[in-house]
């Protein structure tokens, strides 16, 4: 068996040691100002995933530590929670009923026989990117193990979502109604460079019905048609990279594809909120591994394996933030059972298109540990008029009939 190999074992049993510790109690001796580094990564072993302290202990990159600081919701995110409390519940199969936007169990109590799928859902609907939003450049980087990067960049209209329920900002609220049946959302994605992709667009509808696959469609400059794809294809790999379509996000895929199970507590070091000022030219990073700041956060360890055999994860493992309910950190697990992939997210504070402000996700980065190798997607940001800069356009009443179409792919691919 390779070291490499050994390792990753190594690094699997630990971590489950740790978090089936009854009654573990975690210090935490690291403070704001203090970066972890290869000379005292001892300080923060607790805080980091066994097989990210690795590359730590071997220099590959740092961790600044910070402040934390909780990600920050709109007044009608708010509004639609306090709303809901006590009003949303589970039917049969799993599904939300009386949910109409927010956050559907703020008060979960972890005592409840459904308290895993509730968190579940808690962190589905927090994963909050208001009423639409869109990006107009970003940049994926794949990273190999020598170090050589490649990168596929969106730009103009690159990225595009329009939720169609849960809406709390803009009118209609909460639901755009469609029929036959209710759609969830709708999200375009194109790609611009390189040449060899140039013109690539990706088209996903969602539907309420958690029960009902994804339609997808992408448009292929090479024979200039669209073509259906199956929904199953979100777990193929997205652009080539190391990352599924599933993977976005650090999970993007439906709630019930999944059976949950609370695994336990942990204080982990996250990048979940990125702080001003910007940096157009992307983030501070060595390789994959970011070095922005990183925070101290109190999370719940949401373990979720797939109820489809043939799905490319036998598990995967989903460090939840406390007090928001949003995906921190993940780690997803080979057919095997071997520690495939980490993953960690990043947002940012932004200004809405009707002037609130909520944290918004702007990019993740994964790295595979079997291969030595990683991606980071990121998000660049503009400025808005009198100088503040922004990551993306969110809640601007984006026109949902224009950009959801097989005839703007078409358009969108041949620019």
């Amino acid at each position: 068996m390779r070291l490499k190999q050994v390792r990753v074992i190594i690094a699997v049993i630990t971590l489950t040691l740790a978090l089936s510790s009854s009654g573990w109690s975690q210090e935490v001796s690291v403070k704001p100002g203090d970066v972890i580094n290869k000379n005292n990564y001892q300080k923060a072993a607790d805080l980091i995933p066994p097989a990210i302290l690795e590359h730590i202990k071997n220099g590959d990159f740092q961790m600044p530590i910070t402040d934390y600081v909780a990600p920050t919701y709109t007044k009608g995110f708010q509004r639609a929670t306090e709303k809901g409390k006590g009003k949303v519940k589970l039917d049969e199969k799993g599904n939300l009923l009386n949910w109409e936007g927010g956050c559907p169990f703020p008060d979960l109590d972890l005592k409840d026989p459904k308290a895993a799928l509730k968190m579940a859902w808690n962190r589905d609907k927090c994963l909050y990117h208001g009423d639409d939003h869109g990006v107009d450049k970003y940049r994926l980087t794949m990273v190999n193990p020598q170090g050589k990067e490649r990168h596929l960049i969106g730009l103009e209209e690159s990225w595009r979502t329009v939720f169609f329920t849960g809406r709390t900002e803009i009118p209609p609220m909460p639901t755009i109604k469609t029929e036959p049946e209710q759609v969830r959302l709708k999200q375009l994605t194109s790609l611009d460079a390189p040449y060899d992709v140039k013109g690539i667009i990706h088209l996903k509808v969602r539907y309420e019905d958690e029960t009902k696959e994804d339609d997808i469609w992408m448009y292929l400059p090479t024979i200039r048609r669209v073509r259906r794809m199956v929904g199953a294809q979100r777990s193929e790999a997205f652009g080539g990279t190391d990352c599924t379509y599933d993977d976005i996000t650090l999970y993007m895929g439906r709630c019930l594809e999944n059976e949950y199970k609370i695994a336990g507590e942990q204080k982990i070091l996250t990048t979940i909120s990125v702080l001003p000022p910007y940096k157009p030219a992307g983030w501070a990073r060595k390789g994959v591994f970011e070095e922005e700041p990183y925070m101290v956060t109190d999370c719940y360890i949401l373990e979720a394996k797939p109820v489809d055999p043939n799905y490319i994860y036998s598990k995967r493992v989903i460090w939840i933030d406390k007090k928001t309910w949003q995906s921190a950190v993940s780690q997803v697990y080979d057919k095997k059972g071997t520690l495939w992939k980490t993953g960690y997210n990043n947002t940012a504070k932004i200004k809405t298109g009707i002037g609130d402000y909520m944290s918004y996700g702007i990019g993740f980065w994964w790295y595979d540990h079997q291969a030595s190798r990683g991606t980071v997607y990121e998000q660049f940001p503009f400025t808005l008029c009198g100088g503040e800069m922004q990551y993306a356009k969110v809640s601007t009443n984006l026109d949902y009939n224009k950009y959801f179409t097989q005839a703007f792919m078409k358009e969108r691919g041949e620019r």
